[in-house]
Order: structure tokens, then sequence, then C-alpha cells
């Protein structure tokens, strides 16, 4: 996943949130066509059906996502706790001409006003919140009444979650990172407090999930 020469954590070390903000660049490298088909397709086609005015991505990473959202709503903005990440996204916008305001900020503090966005997306980001409640909370917060959420999760009860901890108790990683996997009815519970309305949920061991903000 690294490049040759990249910091990679020693075998049993753990990644935690501050790590990921210095150096997640090195070892965070998926496989982009196949999350472009995994995420990224059913994402958009959910979002092309409510055609957002004003739409944030949180956890941008790399920009694969980040770029097609562009080319969908008038106003994109991306946060992401790793200042590397943010300067790829600039560079890989800047060559396309692809305007899109991008901000170092945590989902735990996002900075913007209340009701600023008609979406939010967030894949493959939820899990390495550290405080997921405070999250879908302040995701709320940022959300117009009507607005919608698209963003996945590692189910905990799936394939991915089973092995994820069999391993782990067994020593077989290399390195662990600081995941959070979760049961649907979690999720569920998180949702409904931070007043979020679940609309679907997808399959797999990382499914989607689209959600209302009720207006």
């Amino acid at each position: 996943m690294s490049s040759a020469g990249g910091h990679r954590p020693d075998p049993g070390e753990v990644i935690s949130a501050e790590h990921f903000r210095r150096r997640g660049t090195d070892w965070w490298d998926p496989d982009e066509a196949l999350w472009r088909r995994r995420f990224d397709d059913p994402t958009l086609r959910l979002l092309e059906k409510v055609r957002p005015g004003r739409l944030l991505e949180i956890g941008i990473g790399r920009g694969r996502l980040l770029e097609r959202l562009a080319l969908l709503a008038p106003k994109v903005c991306g946060v992401d706790v790793n200042p590397e990440f943010i300067a790829i996204c600039r560079s890989r916008l800047e060559e396309k001409g692809l305007a899109v305001e991008l901000i170092e900020a945590s989902v735990d503090s996002l900075p913007f006003g209340d009701r600023d966005f008609d979406a939010v997306v967030s894949v493959e980001a939820f899990m390495h919140f550290p405080d997921q409640r405070g999250a879908l909370a302040e995701i709320a917060r940022v959300l117009k009444p009507g607005g919608f959420l698209v963003m996945s999760f590692i189910d905990r009860a799936s394939w991915h979650g089973l092995l994820f901890r069999l391993r782990l108790r067994l020593g077989l990683y290399k390195h662990t990172v600081d995941f959070r996997h979760n049961a649907w009815r979690d999720v569920r519970d998180m949702a409904g407090a931070a007043g979020l309305k679940i609309l679907g949920k997808g399959k797999g061991s990382h499914p989607l999930v689209w959600m209302e903000k009720p207006g």
C-alpha cells in the first residue's frame, strides 16, 4: 500500500488518529477502480436523485470521489484531518480545472455554520472517527432540514468484522489501524440520537447508508 521507502508501522503498532493525521498518506493507497465501483458509483447514483446545491465531503483522502462530486453540485467543500491529503487533492483538482474549497479540519468540529449543506458524504471514514456519536451530531448540525447524508461503515457482524477481530486476537496483523467496527443497531441508535432518519442500507461488509435530516 505504501510506496517504496515510505514509513510503514512496525508489526503490532497501533495507528492512532494522530498517526493517521500525520502519516496516513504513507500507507493509505486503495485500488481506485475497485473503490469507484464499490462506493463512488452508488454514492453518485443516490446524490443524482437529489441534486444538492451545496455539498460537503468529510475524509477526502486522495480526492478520488471528490473530483466526481465537483461535477455534481455547484458548490463543493472537502475536509480532511491530514494536511498531505489536502495538498494531494488540491493538486489533483487544479489539474482538472475543478473548483472545490478544501479545509484541514476534523469532523468533531466542522468549520461551518448550522444548516449549511444540502448533502454530506463520508465514505470509508466513519470507522476512523474517535467520537462517532459526536461526529453524526456535528454532521446533522451542518445539514439543512431535508438534507442527506451518505456514509459507509464496517459491519461488525460481516466477514470483514469477524476476520479483523480474529486476526487481531491471533496477532496476525502487521499493523493495526484504529478502525471501529459497528453493529448495525448501534449505527441506527447513533443516527437517531443525532436526529437523522435512515432511509436505506446497502449490502456487504462496508455497506453504504443513506439518511435524511427531517425538515
